[in-house]
């Protein structure tokens, strides 16, 4: 199986340069400028720069490795060239984006895909897109024996939700605890080494016993203890306490369970909703 590549900054980190029969399979590689390209051949050490798109006329896969930012106006570009798209393969690769990204490609009769490593999991890859591209993917990771978990390319955006909650949304909730523990003990290493624990604990419970897993005072519905690690939340770390009491309405919600308490966390969310709307 012969590969096209389109690329720009760091292709050397990228998946595609580890893959064992690159050499043997890269033909031409183009660029914004033929020196990046030629730049980029020699950091993979496969393949041959081209000067133009026309080098890729005789190419049916096409891969694309380029930093996100970028992708969009390299897409434009590809669009406009002076090639018969119908058919071709074109596969995205180490990037945030999915498939519609290529969508300007599709349109003029390409098949579409994307491939990306699940860098938490090494050796996990996830693919999606049409069936052709697919098959292509998985067979560029033969070699390397990994594991393919296949999207559904519409489905793509709750993925990405999900990777949000388990970064961009959950290292606040870290940070969060950590804060309440270092300020209880007044050593942030013991409250680093505390909060590591409490979250490996969370993590292997929920692993093994899925929502079974949920425990705590909330969890329990107690209230008086809720009541009393709120009040302590509105004295010292107000932010905090809007957090706790905001996400604990949100457990409650999403777990079906506690209404009277459920009830109690609305209510005394009124006053500082209100103060805020001022």
């Amino acid at each position: 199986m012969r590969l096209a590549l389109y690329g720009a900054g760091a292709v050397s980190k990228s998946f595609i340069a580890g893959l064992p029969r690159l050499p043997r399979q890269l033909g031409p590689v183009a660029a914004s400028s033929y020196r990046l390209a030629s730049r980029i051949v020699n950091s993979v050490r496969a393949g041959f720069a081209v000067k133009s798109l026309e080098g890729f006329e005789d190419e049916q896969l096409i891969l694309i490795c380029v930093p996100d930012p970028a992708l969009a106006g390299v897409v434009r570009h590809l669009a406009a060239a002076r090639l018969d798209w119908f058919g071709r393969e074109v596969l995205l690769c180490d990037s945030h984006y999915d498939s519609r990204a290529l969508d300007p490609l599709r349109e003029q009769g390409a098949e579409t895909g994307s491939l990306k490593p699940i860098h938490s999991a090494p050796g996990r890859f996830i693919v999606e897109g049409d069936r052709a591209v697919v098959r292509k993917a998985k067979h560029l990771l033969t070699e390397l024996k990994a594991r393919c978990v296949e999207f559904r390319r519409e489905d793509m955006p709750l993925y990405g939700a999900g990777v949000t909650f388990a970064s961009s949304i959950f290292t606040p909730l870290i940070a969060a605890c950590l804060e309440c523990v270092t300020s209880a003990c007044g050593d942030p290493a013991a409250a680093m080494r505390i909060t590591e624990a409490l979250f490996q604990d969370s993590l292997r419970a929920f692993v093994h016993a899925g929502r079974k897993s949920w425990s705590g005072a909330l969890a329990s519905g107690d209230r008086a203890v809720v009541k009393r690690e709120l009040e302590a939340l509105c004295a010292s770390r107000p932010v905090l306490s809007r957090y706790y009491r905001d996400s604990s309405i949100f457990a409650l919600e999403w777990f079906g369970r506690h209404p009277e308490l459920l009830r109690q966390l609305h209510e005394a969310a009124l006053p500082g909703r209100r103060r805020s709307s001022h």
